[in-house]
């Protein structure tokens, strides 16, 4: 079972099921890539840039190294699986917790 930080959204949970899924993607084919599951995920592109700095934030997402694309972070994979407390993220970014948990996935 997910554990939520409290100002987690559920569209916060399709990006990272996304990106878990297809690997590291810029923001505008994520939008696309959501929408194109599911009308209902057809969120507006300024919504999914804030909904990814707010998980790059958190340490569930990463920019990977040109900068324009994310991928998800250890942090981000371990919350799918249900193995990461999100509720101990705070809204306006990361905890304390190493760096080593934002790492990305090799």
């Amino acid at each position: 079972m997910r554990r939520h930080a409290e100002w987690m959204t559920q569209a916060d949970e399709r990006i990272l099921e996304y990106l878990a899924e297809n690997g590291s993607e810029r923001p505008g084919e994520i939008r696309y890539g959501l929408a194109a599951i599911n009308d209902a995920m057809a969120y507006p592109q300024s919504y999914v840039d804030r909904r990814l700095d707010r998980l790059a934030a958190a340490g569930l997402v990463v920019k990977n190294e040109d900068g324009w694309a994310y991928e998800l972070t250890n942090r981000g994979s371990f919350f799918l699986r249900g193995e990461f407390d999100a509720s101990a993220l705070s809204p306006g970014g990361a905890d304390a917790t190493a760096s080593e948990d934002r790492r990305r996935i090799d």
